[in-house]
């Protein structure tokens, strides 16, 4: 299926489906079960401390993510599991799936904030589809790219560069 969307309906189409996903959805998935770290009815520090500075970074990524897309899409958002350009400049410099990981750095967020086990196994469950959706993905983006995509999947890691290590 192919088709476009102009900017401002996709952007608001997109941040309502992913806030579903990765806010809403980990917030009531949380109530599932008991929360540990918690004092009547709030996060204790160490939930605080280990959940916040993971929330933080999840959005950072995901708004880095967006705002480098916007810069490379033609206009209107195209309706397609792969776009017309291979991102590789912003976040795309550090990792080739960085949405991906703003996701999963999101989940692991509430679940430490909300020290919740079904919170925990949301993220397992949702690591666990990914994985398999990024390798897809990637055999996708090489008979798309060819070389191009080779070149980069050699200099760019599937997750993160270490600290102190760069890309490969």
């Amino acid at each position: 299926m192919r088709g476009t969307i102009p900017p401002l309906p996709a952007l608001t189409l997109m941040t309502a489906a992913h806030t579903s996903a990765f806010a809403v959805l980990p917030i009531a998935v949380s109530s599932l079960g008991e929360r540990h770290g918690w004092s009547r009815d709030r996060p204790g520090s160490a939930n605080l401390a280990a959940g916040v500075p993971v929330l933080i970074t999840g959005v950072g990524i995901y708004a880095w993510t967006v705002a480098t897309h916007l810069k490379q899409a033609q206009p209107g958002w195209q309706i397609a599991l792969t776009p017309d350009y291979l991102a590789r400049s912003g976040p795309y410099r550090l990792s080739r799936n960085p949405m991906y990981l703003a996701q999963l750095t999101l989940w692991a967020g509430w679940a430490a904030l909300f020290g919740s086990l079904p919170v925990a196994g949301g993220l397992a469950a949702w690591t666990a589809f990914v994985t398999g959706l990024v390798r897809w993905e990637e055999r996708s983006l090489h008979k798309r790219w060819g070389a191009t995509y080779d070149a980069y999947r050699r200099r760019v890691p599937r997750w993160a560069a270490l600290p102190g290590r760069g890309t490969r």
